[in-house]
């Protein structure tokens, strides 16, 4: 197939691509959700450490200072839920008040 095949052929699948994704837009627009159990979805992420700031006078020009810092692996807590009739997966980082349980608003 040459590249003007190739590329017919990504633009069908691209007009393809958009129309699931307006009708699956419009399949969870419509629905009457009926989420299943909250599920713990928590992640972990980097995340710079307080008061490891330093200057790094290699990388440092002139006026132009760079400063660095140390990293660590922080783990954020994030629940979901999935609507059982569409499929829709809803995601929250918020806790109610009372403790560690997820606010879905």
């Amino acid at each position: 197939m040459d590249i003007f095949g190739k590329r017919t052929q990504l633009n069908k699948i691209k007009a393809e691509a958009k129309l699931l994704t307006e009708q699956i837009s419009n399949a969870e627009r419509n629905c009457n959700h009926t989420f299943g159990k909250t599920e713990d979805d928590s992640f972990i992420t980097s995340q710079p450490m307080l008061g490891t700031m330093r200057l790094d006078r290699e990388n440092s020009r002139g006026s132009d200072p760079v400063f660095t810092c140390d990293y660590g692996d922080v783990t954020k807590k994030r629940w979901k839920r999935t609507c059982s009739k569409c499929g829709k997966v809803t995601r929250t980082e918020k806790t109610k008040p009372t403790g560690q349980v997820a606010d879905f608003d």
